[in-house]
């Protein structure tokens, strides 16, 4: 890919092949945001102007049509042969971008796995406070579980009330009785 973005390189350098979904996204998103067209990913598509629009609205659609070629020009440019001719029949960079995380958003099985195998793992030390225990058992859930499984869960369950539970775990004070 002939780069006439310096950061294009990034993308040429960490073509998407499936197992590397993760950073090839994290390393587009910085292409496209430096060169200013992220937007068109993160907004609704724009309805095709009437003969009757002005042409402040004209303009800005065919500037939306123009980011929107040039995003699709790095998704495709930053993946593999196979995956770009996948892609290249895609209306937009939207669409381009809900099919690549539908095939290789899942990538992260094993750091699922792992962070489960480590909260069952997870034994109470004698000694320790409670709110410590809970704590870490907090940050396997929630910084390590991808978000969207952790909205997905009731209100009021067992692990998403830990977040409203922070202040709780306090050490009991004891009263001996003693006035």
């Amino acid at each position: 890919m002939a780069s006439f973005n310096p950061l294009a390189r990034i993308l040429e350098d960490n073509k998407l092949s499936g197992p590397n979904y993760v950073d090839w996204k994290r390393n587009l998103t910085i292409v496209l945001r430096a060169a200013k067209v992220y937007y068109v990913l993160t907004t609704v598509t724009p309805k095709v102007p009437d003969d009757n629009a002005t042409n402040e609205e004209k303009g800005k659609y065919n500037k939306w049509l123009e980011d929107d070629d040039m995003a699709k020009c790095y998704i495709l440019a930053s993946m593999t042969n196979v995956l770009q001719h996948q892609h290249q029949g895609l209306p937009t960079a939207t669409d381009m971008m809900a099919n690549i995380k539908e095939m290789f958003g899942e990538q992260n099985r094993t750091a699922r796995f792992i962070t489960m195998k480590s909260l069952v793992s997870t034994n109470m030390v004698e000694g320790t406070p409670v709110r410590e225990q809970m704590l870490k058992i907090f940050v396997l859930l929630v910084l390590r579980l991808p978000l969207r499984l952790f909205d997905r869960l009731p209100p009021y369950s067992g692990i998403r009330a830990l977040s409203y539970l922070d202040g709780m775990f306090q050490q009991p004070k004891i009263d001996h009785g003693f006035y």
